[in-house]
């Protein structure tokens, strides 16, 4: 971990181009509040291109991605992955309730 930024530390030091990219606009704290998939974080990165000014990443932005995907991806445990059972009496829960 970063005692400055509060980031997670990677071995290529890609945590740094991160740093330099996505504190421009924003706190590192708001970056390493959030979580998300890599299509998650994908979409993140298009709408704030489209909605917020965000020059294209151009080539960072797959290291980029791939530091936010590995560091603050959404991490499912096998155990997580069990449709949710609804309550006795009731039909099963569709996926996303």
């Amino acid at each position: 971990m970063d005692p400055e930024s509060g980031l997670i530390k990677d071995e290529a030091g890609t945590w740094k181009v991160a740093r330099d990219h996505c504190t421009e606009c924003h706190t590192a704290t708001l970056l390493s509040q959030n979580r998300a998939n890599r299509d998650g974080w994908i979409r993140t990165i298009r709408r704030m291109e489209t909605d917020e000014g965000l020059e294209p990443l151009g080539d960072l932005e797959k290291p980029i991605l791939d530091y936010l995907a590995a560091s603050y991806g959404v991490q499912v445990k096998p155990t997580e992955l069990r449709r949710r059972r609804a309550p006795l009496g009731q039909a099963p829960l569709a996926d996303g309730e």
